[in-house]
């Protein structure tokens, strides 16, 4: 008997569809053409590109056979096995310096995973794509859903998935936290209980979150720090939705993430999912040296037989060479052999040698242009590239080693400025966290890069900037330092031994930036009794470091006078601020000082030509005016001076007689010595005499002649572990510890 569902009704028909009678209950399921329309709505919606298997990723880079095992082990063990776990984890985020390879490692570990039927949906961001679908966070969500409905145990969703979708067909032009829950959260509820827990995937892979963009940031007239902000929200948004879709109890999938470590990331997973993601960071734990190295003898064996060269090529010592380089780095070396193996060069004995040999610049190639194009890229990311480049060039040449927290102290002009500088660079540096900022230096990851920065192939404002940092733009932030007592940008007073006993640290390479007017003023007011009193107490235990210290700052006080030959009077104010108030300090606070014959012999050694090339090379440091500077020897315990205690600037400035008589007895000493003294001087060098001791005979004929009654003494000698000690001391351990208790 047949049912009629609508008695008295005409001029209408119903195509395909199915009622189901259950008493009074009646359930209709759509015919073909609702879904057909609504698949076709999400069809057009995905990035079929971003797809770990797209033919746009054919040539996407993946682990090399035997290469990153342990950390693709740890990876496939949580996917599989992370629910018995002590504390289970829902969200991975693989993070490390720029490339690592992360992304090879996330293509293998999709490959993998599609291979045993347990990917559920990938998507791979590429800011290098053509596509701005690859490069936008818009078909994120569609696309993982389109995913999902190609996998046979996912089928159940298809129903409920398309029903959203046609009850609402703009819903792919909404809020990403609107999308997850119509098209990913919502069909799961409705399907809960139907699905085989056994049989369907169990990750969704998301690749280059930190290469996401806003739509139309690339246009004109759009300025690069409002680029980035967008940048970061749209990562920010896209991180939120899968946050709230890896918290659903419904939602049966794990959810690898990875990306740079760049800041608003690092925030993210530091705050808001903290509780519900873990990390791994590819540094050298992994050791990724080992790996590079197989990966370069595997692809050079290629080589060799694809030329027949012999076993022998390239040498073991090359190989070593070339993993330095990379510095754990798999781009490094992934860059060399696709030169190798791509050049339009039929030898690729002459390719390698253009690597190995590219600061000539010779051939007119550069091998490592893709590797540059990427370090590029990202050091103009930084709101400021020059100054980030600066302060590259300080941290890798003259800070290296020290804290973080000193670093940031030293060099920024304001709070909250080496963040804002260095946070969109973290894939090249590694910048702290602010709880071991105090212990923790700065540290680039990548040698390469800064074989780059040193070298042509970097853009040329690039280079003079990172140059510019390892000298003057450190040099002047240092000036800084002497005129306010203080860096730029103030500290607590509680900081200042510490810092102090760094910043005294550095002085060893201290030099007046050049042909700076405002660097000579600031010298010129510097207090410079306060800063001898400081550096004598900083360093009561190292006499030694004291003594260079003092001597290096009465040295380079003279570096911008434009003579070798000083104490003619018309040495610059800065020049005689500072050697006036060294010497008169040091012999006030019992130091013994450098002499006019002392101070003569020094003259004499820093001729330019062939006195100093001989007298550097015989000996970097016994021969400095510092050997000149005796520390007392019986030592009261010292008080560190506090800012508070300067002298008025008017003082600094009145004339010392004694120091203006000194300056005169050493330019009538010199005017003295014989024409020919520049030979006589390096014959007694090369007879085995010291630069203490050389022309003896003629600086005591000098000295009868002039009626100048003063000893001709060579200075003491110091124990070699002195200089041991200072350099241990830098980091400020013990030596903090009791500059901050007798501060207190």
């Amino acid at each position: 008997m047949s049912t009629s569902y609508f008695p008295n009704s005409s001029d209408f028909n119903i195509e395909r569809g199915t009622f189901i009678t259950a008493h009074n209950y009646v359930h209709n399921t759509y015919g073909d053409r609702q879904p057909k329309e609504a698949f076709e709505h999400l069809r057009h919606r995905i990035a079929v590109e971003a797809v770990h298997n797209s033919d746009e990723r054919c040539d996407a880079p993946k682990c090399h056979p035997e290469t990153r095992k342990v950390v693709q082990e740890e990876i496939f063990s949580w996917i599989t096995d992370g629910d018995g776990d002590d504390q289970p984890r829902n969200i991975l985020w693989l993070t490390g310096p720029a490339g690592a390879g992360k992304t090879a490692i996330a293509s293998s570990i999709a490959e993998l995973c599609d291979d045993k039927g347990i990917l559920a949906g990938s998507f791979f961001f590429s800011s290098y794509s053509g596509s701005e679908l690859r490069r936008s966070k818009g078909c994120l969500i569609s696309t993982l859903a389109y995913c999902f409905l190609q996998h046979d145990s996912l089928q159940a969703l298809r129903g409920p998935m398309l029903s959203g979708i046609e009850r609402d067909p703009t819903i792919f032009r909404k809020r990403l936290r609107d999308q997850c829950r119509a098209l990913l959260l919502k069909p799961f509820h409705d399907v809960c209980g139907q699905l085989d827990g056994l049989a369907i995937p169990k990750v969704i892979i998301i690749d280059g979150l930190d290469e996401v963009e806003a739509i139309g940031s690339r246009q004109p007239g759009i300025e690069p720090h409002e680029a980035r902000l967008t940048a970061e929200a749209e990562q920010v948004e896209i991180l939120s939705a899968l946050l709230l879709v890896a918290q659903d109890r419904n939602f049966p999938f794990r959810i690898l993430i990875v990306s740079r470590p760049e800041r608003v990331i690092r925030d993210f997973f530091a705050n808001e999912a903290h509780c519900i993601s873990k990390e791994i960071f590819l540094d050298d734990k992994y050791n990724p040296d080992l790996d590079i190295q197989r990966f370069l003898n595997a692809e050079f064996t290629k080589i060799r037989r694809r030329y027949r060269l012999p076993s022998s090529w390239p040498a073991r010592e090359t190989i070593e060479g070339l993993v330095r380089t990379a510095s754990g780095q798999f781009i490094y070396a992934a860059t060399v052999v696709r030169f190798i193996q791509d050049g339009k060069h039929p030898d690729p004995q002459t390719l390698l040698s253009t690597i190995l040999n590219w600061r000539s610049q010779d051939s007119g190639v550069n091998g490592l242009a893709s590797l540059d194009a990427l370090y590029t890229r990202i050091l103009m990311s930084s709101p400021d590239p020059p100054l980030a480049a600066r302060w590259l060039g300080a941290i890798e040449q003259c800070l290296p080693n020290m804290p973080s927290l000193f670093t940031k102290q030293l060099l920024q002009d304001f709070e909250g400025q080496a963040e804002y500088l260095l946070e969109n660079l973290a894939s090249l540096i590694s910048i702290p966290e602010a709880a071991y900022e105090a212990q923790t230096p700065y540290m680039l990851y990548h040698k390469s890069l800064v074989d780059l920065l040193d070298s042509p192939r970097c853009p040329l404002a690039l280079r003079r900037c990172f140059t510019d940092g390892r000298g003057i733009f450190l040099n002047t932030r240092c000036v800084k330092v002497f005129a306010n007592k203080l860096p730029v940008s103030p500290i607590a007073e509680s900081e200042w031994p510490m810092f102090a006993h760094r910043f005294i640290s550095l002085l060893d390479g201290f030099y007046p930036p050049p042909n700076d007017e405002a660097s000579a003023r600031d010298l010129a007011r510097c207090d410079v009794s306060w800063w001898v009193r400081t550096i004598d107490a900083s360093l009561a235990a190292k006499p030694w470091a004291a003594a260079v210290t003092f001597g290096d700052l009465f040295y380079t006080a003279h570096a911008e006078c434009g003579q070798r030959t000083p104490y003619n009077g018309n040495c610059k104010q800065s020049c005689k601020n500072w050697r006036r108030n060294i010497l008169k300090t040091c012999r006030d606070i019992g130091w013994g000082v450098p002499n006019a014959i002392a101070l003569l012999r020094c003259a004499m050694q820093d001729q330019p030509g062939e006195i100093q090339e001989y007298v550097d090379a015989v000996d970097e440091r016994g021969h400095g005016i510092w050997a000149y500077f005796v520390p007392p020897t019986k030592r009261e315990p010292r008080i560190w001076p506090t800012r508070s205690t300067a002298r008025l600037q008017t003082e600094q400035q009145q004339p010392d007689e004694g120091y203006e008589s000194l300056c005169r007895s050493v330019g009538i000493m010199y005017s003295h010595l014989p024409d020919d003294w520049q030979e006589r001087y390096l014959a007694d060098l090369e007879n085995g005499r010291t630069v203490h001791n050389a022309l003896r005979a003629d600086i005591d004929r000098i000295k009868r002649e002039l009626g100048i009654d003063l000893e001709d003494v060579e200075p003491p000698v110091y124990d070699s572990d002195d200089e041991m000690d200072w350099a241990e001391g830098t980091d400020g351990t013990e030596d903090g510890d009791d500059m901050n208790e007798d501060n207190n």
